[in-house]
């Protein structure tokens, strides 16, 4: 799964095991609407037969939830601005809690992520901890909002060997521009740029 992501998308970070994450922000002129990049996602996976759902939203932690709720197939949107009344209906399960916490907040009533995101959040660090606390910021809608992870390296090689030998800038400008004429098409397709080239002589 992350070799098809990563042949599509610029950043794909492992969220969790089967769960993968993109920052899709300023790619819409280059990739198109979001919809679009997970309807594509969806099919390409669909074609490798893993069943798949994609959720799009503004914070990731959102967009995982979105999908892990998601049947297989589908693609799902949050507006932006809509994740705290999204989240707000769901149980507690949905967010990283360790089981005796979520058993107390049970025992006082709290049971969905609405009710969680309605405490003091120092009230929240002071009775259950940072673990807590931070569970309670994502419930809020206040997650970093970065994706995890590196993308995955990609490398394409181009060789060429010549019967006479280079001893002019010039020709080694020319020989060098030969090879990444042939490179840079394979990048264009998947629409994609190098950071880097390493030249070997």
């Amino acid at each position: 799964v992350l070799e098809v992501l990563g042949r599509r998308l610029a950043r794909v970070g492992v969220e969790a095991a089967g769960t993968f994450a993109c920052d899709l922000r300023g790619t819409a002129r280059l990739l198109g609407a979001p919809e679009g990049v997970g309807e594509r996602i969806v099919d390409a996976l669909g074609r490798s037969r893993v069943a798949a759902a994609v959720g799009i939203a503004e914070r990731p932690f959102v967009a995982c939830v979105a999908a892990e709720r998601a049947p297989a197939g589908e693609v799902v949107r949050i507006a932006a601005g809509q994740e705290s009344h999204y989240l707000a209906c769901l149980p507690l399960t949905v967010l990283p809690l360790e089981g005796d916490v979520r058993d107390e907040l049970a025992l006082l009533g709290i049971r969905d992520v609405g009710a969680f995101a309605g405490l003091d959040r120092g009230a929240v660090l002071d009775r259950f901890g940072r673990a807590a606390a931070a569970a309670h910021a994502l419930a809020r809608g206040a997650d970093a909002g970065e994706v995890r992870g590196t993308p995955p390296r990609r490398r394409i090689a181009a060789k060429r060997s010549w019967d006479a030998a280079i001893v002019a800038r010039e020709q080694l400008a020319f020989a060098l521009q030969s090879l990444l004429d042939e490179v840079a098409p394979d990048l264009a397709r998947d629409g994609l740029a190098a950071v880097r080239l390493e030249a070997r002589l």
